[in-house]
């Protein structure tokens, strides 16, 4: 899987409808192209809630390892980056 953004990042994903700006998304990190997300932004706030596996977000300058059981919150407009640390688990 490819990621599409424009010359400032931006993720050309729609994500909703403008009034109701929500999808979700069940993600193998392992289906993108190089297994990780590239840097990008989006207007939509993230949750990643990981169902197997370990992974990375890059938000800034600081990283944020999550497991299972862990929640992650990327606010919108916001730059960020992830990519797996684990080996590959099919989530159940």
């Amino acid at each position: 899987m490819i990621m599409l953004v424009d010359d400032t990042r931006r993720e050309l994903e729609e994500h909703g409808t403008e009034t109701f700006p929500l999808t979700v998304n069940h993600d193998d990190l392992w289906m993108f192209e190089g297994k990780n997300v590239p840097i990008h932004w989006h207007q939509e706030i993230e949750i990643s809630l990981p169902r197997g596996g370990k992974a990375v977000y890059q938000i800034y300058q600081n990283s944020y390892e999550i497991s299972p059981g862990d929640g992650l919150l990327v606010n919108r407009n916001v730059p960020h980056s992830c990519w797996t640390i684990s080996i590959h688990i099919q989530n159940p």
